[in-house]
């Protein structure tokens, strides 16, 4: 998570906020950890993209898997496609489909 060490003033990450402390499995941190992003969605406001690309290991420790689907940040951006949010790349922000 060194990507995350350059944040704006006014910026966080929900582990930075201690939503989402270590559940004790992937499973139950992904649980955890999408119903915060869901919350934070709710707020309707565009949501800034931090981490770059997925280049992280997987989450269930198999290098040869497909890093966008097994990793918490692919997870995370998946599911902000399927609400229909859109991601800018010239600023790196998700945007929520009411601000289309």
């Amino acid at each position: 998570m060194e990507d995350l060490q350059n944040l704006q003033p006014g910026e966080y990450t929900l582990p930075g906020k201690g939503l989402l402390p270590d559940q004790g499995t992937p499973k139950a941190n992904w649980k955890q950890n999408s119903s915060v992003l869901r919350k934070e969605m709710r707020e309707n406001v565009p949501i800034r993209d931090a981490s770059g690309p997925d280049n992280a290991p997987s989450i269930k420790g198999d290098p040869s898997s497909k890093p966008i689907r097994n990793t918490f940040t692919g997870a995370e951006r998946n599911l902000l496609r399927n609400h229909n949010w859109i991601f800018d790349e010239k600023t790196n922000f998700w945007n929520p489909p009411s601000l289309q």
